[in-house]
């Protein structure tokens, strides 16, 4: 991808989510949080990161998705050559493990085999996905 513009400002992505977390929609909140996270991963190394892309935002009114968000970000800058924010880094771990996208209904054996894939930076969130699963499809 050319350009910074097509990246999008945390505070942006959270705006997104909230709104469709609030009406609950939590595919669209998926979209979002994978298209914003998608364009970093995706820019070419020389595209710069401003810092309004990386300002703190609002929460979402959702824990795990807060910590999934800033994790993501600071997990897609990093494969970008790009050294996130002390803060996005310290962000406290969630009080107990949590897998996107299925924590309620998942077998143990799942769960130990996506525990398996999880980037680290996830794991010591207490978040457990694939990177794959970051991909806008």
């Amino acid at each position: 991808m050319a350009g910074n513009a097509l990246l999008i400002p945390l505070s942006r992505a959270a705006e997104l989510i909230r709104d469709a977390l609030r009406i609950g929609h939590v595919a669209a909140a998926d979209r979002a949080l994978t298209d914003a996270v998608s364009r970093i991963l995706h820019a070419a190394p020389d595209t710069p990161v401003d810092p309004g892309v990386t300002e703190r935002a609002p929460s979402v009114g959702d824990e795990h998705y807060d910590a999934l968000l800033t994790t993501a970000y600071a997990y897609a800058l990093l494969r970008h050559g790009t050294q996130p924010p002390t803060w996005m880094l310290e962000l406290r771990p969630l009080d107990r493990e949590w897998l996107w996208d299925g924590d309620a209904e998942a077998s143990l054996e799942w769960r130990s085999f996506i525990r398996q894939r999880t980037p680290d930076l996830f794991l010591r969130k207490n978040i457990l996905l694939r990177e794959g699963d970051l991909e806008a499809a």
